[in-house]
């Protein structure tokens, strides 16, 4: 393959193999069996990369391209047809199509009037939300056609102050809020891609935010706070009430994910020591800690874990590269693989159509 945009990956050998995959199969006991396609966007040499997800959890470079400027929020669709993602400069959302191999086709563009962190819509598949951060704050949604394009953003933003993060309940049309480190600003989407105020929770410093797969539960990391973990049931109606609070490793929390089932979450902070730490959610207590030997030490910019819950990724700037780990029985990361970079990149993860038309073990 040229060396045109995949110069970065290739300078440093591609995605290498994990000489641990034997001992992550065995030990966790299952393959598999569906192809998974990753996408890493490297904002500072303006590339995406495509790539597969084999049966251990490697990387294998597909494809890629240049586009715009800082290309970053990816948004890969999980039925296996679009990749979306936005540029800087002249704010662009981008889709294209994306072929049986996980490699992306030429597609279109939006120029957009701000810079907003992408989502999928989660209840109503015909929009991509927008999140606009800092002062001049909202939530806005983009028509989404069955092409992939996206149009101009309805009418009805929700408009707010220093909007810091996003997290979607499953199955509820709505959306949870970072708000000014001071609360949790739940807003409900309509049908027509509208949004209004259903709550507006106290949270103390909130600097991170993830949802339970099954939208029982929330979780914040407390940027400041002692105990920088919090936990927040939701009721059938989706509105949060805070409960137990704990201390996850060191301060400033800024990336939590949880597993597909809901029963760990995994969290680093972004700065220097960046130790991954696994909580056990039953108990919301700290179970084990993964040192910065096998996690970027500096500078983190995204932590998946895939969908099936066998493997966790994290990328980071110091050294660039992504961490590769196997996640053990007992939620703990398991065997993790470094592969070096040239350049800091971010991640995203999905399953093919089949694991959407056929769910079984591996989906």
């Amino acid at each position: 393959m040229a060396l045109t945009p995949l110069a970065l990956l290739a300078a440093c050998g591609g995605f290498p193999s994990n000489p641990h995959a034997l001992e992550i199969a065995a030990f966790l006991g299952q393959r598999i069996s569906a192809p998974r396609f990753a996408y890493l966007s490297i904002p500072s040499t303006n590339q995406v990369v495509s790539g597969t997800v084999d049966s251990y959890g490697r990387l294998t470079q597909t494809g890629g391209f240049t586009q715009g400027s800082s290309p970053a929020m990816l948004a890969p669709d999980v039925n296996g047809r679009f990749l979306h993602f936005q540029t800087t400069g002249a704010s662009t959302i981008h889709w294209r199509p994306i072929t049986s191999t996980g490699v992306t086709t030429t597609g279109g563009s939006l120029v957009t009037t701000s810079s907003a962190i992408l989502f999928r819509s989660t209840v109503y598949t015909n929009f991509m939300i927008g999140l606009v951060q800092g002062g001049g704050s909202s939530l806005q949604s983009y028509p989404l056609a069955l092409d992939g394009s996206v149009t101009a953003p309805q009418a009805g933003m929700d408009p707010g102050t220093n909007y810091a993060a996003m997290v979607q309940h499953p199955t509820l049309p709505l959306v949870y809020i970072l708000e000014n480190s001071a609360s949790i600003h739940v807003s409900q989407m309509s049908a027509s891609g509208t949004f209004s105020l259903r709550a507006s929770v106290p949270a103390s410093t909130p600097s991170a935010i993830a949802m339970d797969p099954l939208g029982r539960f929330l979780i914040t990391g407390n940027a400041l706070a002692s105990n920088n973990l919090t936990y927040f049931s939701l009721d059938s109606q989706g509105i949060p009430t805070q409960g137990a609070t704990i201390t996850a490793g060191p301060a400033g929390v800024a990336h939590i994910a949880l597993d597909s089932a809901g029963r760990y979450a995994y969290v680093l902070k972004q700065t220097a020591g960046a130790n991954l730490v696994t909580v056990q959610i039953s108990s919301f207590s700290v179970v084990g800690t993964t040192t910065s030997g096998n996690t970027p030490s500096n500078a983190i910019s995204s932590l998946v874990v895939e969908n099936a819950g066998r493997f966790l990724y994290a990328t980071g700037g110091l050294p660039p590269g992504i961490a590769l780990m196997g996640i053990a029985s007992d939620g703990l990361p398991y065997a993790s693989e470094y592969y070096t970079a040239a350049a800091a990149p971010t991640i995203g993860l999905y399953h093919t159509t089949r694991c959407m038309a056929f769910p079984d073990v591996d989906c």
